[in-house]
This record gives structure tokens, sequence and C-alpha cells, in this order.
């Protein structure tokens, strides 16, 4: 829940207070929260009598009561203005009986804040409940008279309303021709279980909201009305990879949709979900540094044998061949670990979806019409911070039409690949033709000593065909330090043209 300020908050709260029959104080406060609380909160302070070894309680009624919620403000990019209150935390339970007679609740303190002021709070809300529906629909009409490219969907059931029809869901808008990545959030909006997100990374590295769905259940026909409307807003085949967590009906509802889509595990979530499980294998084996390793190789193998024997390796070493968390992420590995699908392109997007989905201040309490618009926003804000001009500080004819090309984030990747690529030495490969050199790292990493660091390039100028065999470029679409350094040795000054990609151009589509 939001409010515009720390006084609707308190006023709020206070009225909560007075309704359950307890009284209120204000906390502490810093800069980024404020905390109200049950004023039986705390110990009762003592004093001391003659006899030392006697002490006396005073007549305080504190009961170290924990009940009260804390508030997060939200300011203005400048940081100086409290722009939104949000609750970031609640805690109902009290421990001591409420207040039970009026003659007693009319005394709180708390109640004097509540004044006219309050009830037109209440009223305002309430008069953005009503017609939620309606103002929905509206919002969608104005947003595609100002934008044809808006896309919006909806399901009504036998009496023309919005609802869950057969447990599907009703609201889908998208806002781009791309969709890469499908994040499901569990309890996030009223009677909606899912809120949907289709994400991927945009041409400035940066993790994009393409689009979203308030779904009402998990079943394989509500996601396979979520991926057709998606489809039909689109009108492509779909993403040659997508990526989700384990709900069981998404595959099934993906091969129905788009049985051309590859379909694999997003690392994060999956990760995420089984984080108590690793965390206690984490504290066990802290003086070993399991949590170094363990993520190591969950994401430098780069193939999948090299990951089967380091695998290995790590259950010998720590004794885990019994543990249930890591067989069940075995299990899934040809889906979860990257090192199984190098040759397939997928965008990396590190940013957690419950972050951004918070930095839109919505919670279970907004209305439909609201919820919308501030996910739009959402949508729009990610779009203003795009960069400007790439700046560029060489002289070197490559680097200079890189710049050119690519956005300034992909650019300022660039540079740094470029200067790692300077630790690595480039010779002929012996074994190979006129067109085959190994590079090998000058120092093996005391980290991953069981990673690859020596690796084969092809680098065939006259063709402008280069391939590495650590297959960063097909997985990503970024430069890897190897083919740079055979760029570097090669002299190369114009880039070639299969690795321009236009997802990281500043071409606007």
């Amino acid at each position: 829940m939001t409010f515009r300020n720390v006084e609707e908050a308190h006023k709020f709260y206070g009225q909560y207070a007075m309704e359950v029959g307890f009284p209120m104080k204000k906390y502490r406060e810093r800069k980024n929260y404020k905390w109200l609380n049950c004023s039986m909160e705390g110990k009762p302070p003592v004093r001391a009598v003659d006899n030392p070894n006697v002490r006396s309680n005073t007549s305080s009624k504190r009961t170290e009561c924990k009940a009260g919620i804390k508030l997060k403000k939200i300011y203005d990019d400048d940081k100086k203005n409290v722009i939104m209150v949000r609750i970031d935390l609640l805690y109902l339970e009290h421990n001591h009986e409420f207040l039970k007679q009026q003659e007693e609740i009319d005394q709180l303190r708390c109640n004097k804040t509540h004044d006219p002021g309050y009830m037109e709070f209440i009223g305002r809300r309430r008069e953005n409940n009503a017609n939620d529906v309606s103002k929905l629909l509206t919002f969608f009409t104005s947003c595609k008279k100002e934008n044809p490219q808006f896309f919006s969907d909806f399901q009504l059931d036998s009496e023309r309303k919005i609802t869950i029809s057969r447990g599907i869901t009703s609201i889908l808008v998208l806002h781009s021709i791309q969709l890469i990545r499908l994040t499901c959030m569990t309890n996030c909006y009223a009677c909606y279980k899912l809120l949907c997100m289709f994400v991927g990374v945009n041409h400035h590295l940066q993790c994009a909201i393409f689009g979203f769905a308030l779904l009402g259940d998990e079943t394989v026909e509500t996601f396979e009305w979520d991926l057709n409307a998606s489809k039909t807003c689109t009108g492509t085949e779909g993403p040659r990879v997508m990526l989700t967590d384990q709900d069981p009906g998404m595959p099934i509802a993906l091969r129905r949709v788009f049985p051309n889509t590859i379909h694999r595990l997003c690392l994060w979530h999956v990760q995420n979900r089984f984080m108590p499980f690793l965390n206690e294998l984490y504290a066990r084996f802290e003086e070993e540094d399991f949590k170094t390793q363990f993520q190591s190789i969950i994401h430098h193998p780069l193939t999948p044998r090299e990951f089967e024997t380091v695998w290995a390796m790590m259950l010998d070493k720590f004794n885990l061949h019994d543990d249930v968390t890591l067989k069940n992420l075995y299990d899934i590995r040809e889906e979860l670990i990257p090192a199984f699908f190098k040759q397939d392109y997928c965008a990396q997007c590190s940013e957690s979806m419950n972050k951004l989905v918070k930095s839109a201040h919505v919670d279970g309490n907004t209305p439909r019409h609201e919820f919308a618009k501030q996910m739009l926003k959402l949508l729009h804000s990610r779009k203003m911070k795009e960069a400007k001009e790439t700046k560029i500080n060489t002289l070197y004819e490559f680097e200079v039409k890189v710049a050119r090309a690519y956005t300034r984030p992909v650019m300022n990747r660039f540079e740094e690949s470029m200067k790692y690529a300077t630790a690595y030495k480039i010779t002929r490969d012996p074994e190979g033709g006129v067109n085959d050199w190994v590079v090998q790292h000058t120092k093996r990493s005391n980290k991953i000593v069981w990673g690859q660091h020596q690796f084969k390039v092809f680098a065939d100028v006259e063709a402008g065909r280069y391939k590495c065999e650590c297959k960063q470029w097909k997985h990503t679409c970024l430069f890897c330090v190897h083919i740079l350094r055979a760029f570097q040795i090669l002299q190369i000054d114009k880039i070639p043209k299969e690795f321009i990609h236009i997802a990281w151009t500043s071409i606007k589509s």
C-alpha cells in the first residue's frame, strides 16, 4: 500500500489503531524509513529504590509489543523530496489485550490526528476504486489513440465483466515487438495469482519490460491464452529462446503456442527458489569457500563435458553425493546451466523483477486501472534513461567504428574486454591452418583452476569470418576477449558485418 506522504500514512494507521483498540505512537525515523508502532512497544522502565537489591517497576503499561509498520520513503530523482511512502514491513500481532470501552478508545492520543482530512483521504480512495474496470478500459483506449502500436487484451465472463473465466484472467498489455523472458511472481495483486512479465534486455544492456499480464491461476490454458495474446501483439513466431521459472504448465503452453522456441529455465529464479537450502551448504562449508566454487561451476564451464567433470569433482571434494538440493539442480542441468545452450543466443538479464515492480509503487490494493498506469509508466521510464551519444577515448579505428555502431553501455563493455584482451598471448595453431590461432591467458585463475585457459580462434580476414570455441558471441552477441585479441594482432580496422548485432545498436526499432 502506498501513500502520498508520511502524514497520510500516519493518519491511516492511526485510524486502524482506533478501530482495533490499541494506542499508537511514532517510533523512530531515518532518512529513508519511518516506524509507527503500538505504544505498548518496548520494555517498561524501572527505577531504583532504597534497597539496592530491589528494583521497582513504574506504572508503565509497556509489554514489548512488536506490532507496527515500517514505512519506506520514495524520493524524487534528486533524492531531496519525498514523492511517495510505501509500507515496507507490517506486523499485526499484539501481545496484549485491546481496549474495549469506547471511553478508553476516545482517549487514544492517535485519534486526535483523525480530522476531516482523513475522511477525505478515505473518500478519495473509495472513489478511485469505484468503476475500476470502466476506468481500465478507458485508459487502454486512450493509450491506443496515443500510440497505435499499443496492445491490450482481456477476457469477459457471461455477464460481460472482466473476471476469471475457467480460471483464466484477463489483462495483458504488451508494448514492444520483442519477447524474451517470462517471469511469474505469485500473490502479487488481489484475486490475481500471477503477475507475468515479458522481460528482456534492451540495446543498452538494461533489463527491459516488454509487457505484463495479470493471471488468475497457473494452468496450461491460462499460460496458453497469455502467450497467444503476445503472439497476436508481436505478429511473430516467438523468440528463439525463452527463459521461465519452473512452473510445470509453462513448457506445455510454450510448445503449443511457440513450437520453434527453445525453452530454458531462468538460472536466477531457480537459484532463488533453492536459496534456503543453498544457504545451509554455504554456511556449512564457509571456511572452504563452497559458495564461490559452486557459483563458478554454475556459470563458467564452457561445455557440458567440462561441467560434468567439475560437478563430479565438487561432489567428491565436499562429500555431497547424497545432497537432495544438488541432485535436484543436477536433474535440470540441461535446461538450467548455460554451458548446455552456449550455441543459442540468450540475452542476459540480471536485475530482479521484484525490484522493478516495487519501483512502480503498486501492491495488492492498487486498483486495476492504476496498476496498468503505473506499470506503463515503468515501461516508459526505462526508455527515458537511455544513454546519449557514446564518447570514446581512443584513436584505434576499429574502436571508433564500434562506438558509432553500438550504444554506450555496450561500448563500455567492449572497452573493458579490449583491456582484458591485452592479458592474452596469441600464437599460430601448430595443428591448424593459416587462419587458425591459439589464444592463451598469461595468468591462470586461482578460483577456477579447472577452467579452460586456452582457446582456438578461427580468423579469415579476407572472408571476414571469425569464430572462437568459447561461443560467447553466439550466446550473447558480445565480443569475447579471444576474438578481440585476434583483431588486435591482425590489425582489423573494420567491423565484420556479422559482428554488428542490431540488438546492441542505437538503431531504434
